[in-house]
């Protein structure tokens, strides 16, 4: 900001000489130095005033100062590395290098996140005393930050009835681009999404912003989310016993369809739940796979 008004007073420098030169004096120049002394004078003693403010919240409440470290980086506000690693700095903290973002929340007839049962939903999962971990929670939604997904984490949102997307892993730098994409699959995801498991992942976060017509939507991601290994060159046999069963709904049709016996082609698709952890006998699994396919080979 300091710079930004010496960028300033040197324009408006050269456009008073520029312009002003056979009207203006002494006096006025001194008076035009004057003003801008006096500026930045008030905008030093501003900045001031707001870093030690700052360092103030650091030292007397921590816990709000990791809350607004999180919000920074999920709204972009957060703009330079060097700023980050200071305050990482000053908190006495290590955020992983590329951490998975985590929005949880309950159906509208649940009672909504609340920052007590965040705290207890994560000491369930064993990360209570982990104090590497940002987490919010803002009108009844929750986000975390996390280095990884615990096993117990989509079973205890389970008991808890609660719903989630998680995305990433992501750079620090991307925080704010995944919260948007993270928030639009929440706000769009239909019932039937959560009907086999309470969290989303990218590859349905990436298909629910494409639906929606969102710019931070991408194909390409979605194929390499959703489909992933089953995309490598050598796996074609995969990708057509998919799109035969997808097209069929049957694994006997599907195999006469490709000449093939109705053995191998189940075996076709068990390794494509393997590899990807949907079934196509799940019917938000068989959607998300058909968009996936259907995007990939175009």
């Amino acid at each position: 900001m300091l710079r930004a008004y010496r960028l300033a007073g040197s324009q408006i420098t050269d456009l008073v000489t520029e312009l002003g030169t056979t009207r203006l004096d002494v006096t006025d120049a001194m008076a035009l130095a004057r003003l801008w002394m006096a500026s930045i004078d008030a905008l030093s003693e501003a900045l001031h005033a707001g870093h030690t403010a700052a360092i103030d919240r650091l030292t007397t409440d921590r816990g709000r100062a990791l809350r607004d470290l999180l919000s920074d980086l999920l709204t972009g506000r957060q703009a330079t590395l060097t700023a980050l690693t200071d305050r990482v700095r000053q908190l006495g903290i290590r955020l992983p290098g590329r951490p998975v973002l985590v929005l949880l929340h309950a159906p509208a007839q649940h009672k909504p996140v609340d920052d007590g049962m965040l705290d207890d939903f994560l000491e369930a999962v064993g990360l209570a005393g982990e104090e590497n971990i940002l987490r919010r929670t803002v009108d009844g939604r929750a986000a975390v930050l996390l280095a990884e997904i615990p096993e117990s984490f989509a079973p205890e949102l389970a008991a808890r009835v609660w719903r989630g997307c998680v995305v990433g892993p992501h750079r620090l730098a991307d925080t704010a681009a995944q919260h948007t994409l993270a928030t639009v699959a929440l706000d769009r995801a239909p019932e039937q999404a959560f009907a086999s498991r309470p969290l989303l992942d990218e590859g349905d976060a990436q298909l629910l912003a494409l639906l929606a017509g969102h710019p931070i939507g991408q194909p390409g991601r979605l194929v390499a989310y959703v489909l992933g290994d089953v995309m490598v060159a050598d796996r074609g046999h995969l990708r057509d016993g998919l799109a035969a069963f997808l097209a069929t709904g049957s694994a006997t049709d599907a195999a006469s369809a490709l000449g093939l016996h109705p053995q191998t082609l189940r075996y076709r698709i068990r390794r494509v739940v393997d590899l990807t952890g949907r079934d196509p006998r799940r019917p938000w699994d068989r959607f998300v796979l058909e968009a996936a396919l259907t995007v990939g080979s175009a």
